[in-house]
């Protein structure tokens, strides 16, 4: 969704992908020639050692940790996705530019285009609203190691409320369909929140190459997972696909353009992720799309 938000603001000329995230922050070279496309394809070479600790540090002192461990040596650990980091950047750089609060931008330029009830949807949960959607945040169980660990965390308001657009979104199963079934209308030239050039650029490739935290090929446009056999779908999704995917696998969406279909799947258990993938995913893809679709 924030890769959307970015490219209506593309759309609309007040930020281009191929800016410099050091142009764009300001940063002391850190960044190197890193760009905003590169940011949203994880593609920026930036990885984060602890995104528990990310969380725990108030956003006003967050720039400073964020150079502190990327111009630190590599952790000797297994690294974590940038999301966390990356989208924290992404927001402050979209805020910054436009003065306007991410949720408005959300709004405005996502979800009234494609008949999403705000309600429905959140990239930011302010301290005051969080009383009116506690009702319905559900948290997900942890079963890598075998017996179930509630994720509370999840739902509880330093996390709910922290202001990291994009990262932890809350919302519906239903909306974020709908949002990916405005993707693709707009892949397929309805242009009812983004240009067809603009979805299509978000939607191709950007990198594909060995990912060094999933231990596989992998390749990604911005914001999502393109070429989904390689990312476990199996084969039923047709060419051109793009998904997204949360922690663990069995928590994704799937916009197929040649099908015009969207799929959004919620499981709240995370698993380990040879489970997820080789076991769950493809045989849940393969069943819906054989349902839509009889071969």
């Amino acid at each position: 969704m924030l890769s959307i938000v970015v490219g209506v603001l593309a759309d609309q000329r007040k930020l281009a992908f191929d800016d410099r995230l050091h142009d764009l922050i300001g940063a002391a070279g850190w960044l190197g020639d890193a760009t905003l496309a590169d940011l949203l394809s994880h593609g920026s070479g930036i990885l984060e050692p602890d995104a528990v600790v990310a969380r725990g540090i108030p956003s006003s002192h967050r720039m400073q940790w964020i150079e502190t461990i990327l111009t630190a040596p590599a952790p000797a650990h297994r690294p974590s996705y940038s999301t966390f980091v990356a989208w924290w950047l992404v927001g402050r750089i979209v805020e910054e530019r436009t003065g306007t609060p991410m949720q408005r931008l959300l709004v405005d330029g996502l979800l009234e285009p494609y008949d999403v009830a705000p309600q429905d949807l959140w990239l930011h949960v302010t301290p005051s609203e969080f009383d009116g959607i506690a009702s319905r945040l559900v948290w997900n169980t942890d079963m890598v190691e075998g017996w179930p660990i509630p994720m509370l965390a999840e739902v509880c308001p330093p996390v709910v409320c922290d202001w990291n657009p994009g990262f932890g979104t809350y919302g519906t199963v239903e909306a974020m369909a709908r949002v990916m079934a405005g993707v693709v209308g707009d892949l397929n030239g309805r242009g009812r929140a983004l240009t067809t050039e603009t979805a299509s650029r978000i939607c191709s490739t950007v990198h594909r190459g060995l990912d060094s935290v999933l231990g596989r090929d992998a390749a990604y446009g911005m914001g999502v997972m393109t070429q989904l056999d390689v990312h476990g779908f199996g084969d039923r999704p047709s060419v051109g696909s793009v998904g997204a995917a949360g922690e663990g696998g069995l928590c994704w969406v799937v916009g197929d353009p040649s099908a015009e279909m969207a799929v959004a799947v919620h499981g709240r258990e995370l698993v380990d992720p040879t489970r997820a993938l080789g076991e769950r995913r493809s045989s849940t893809a393969t069943a819906i799309w054989d349902a839509v679709r009889p071969q």
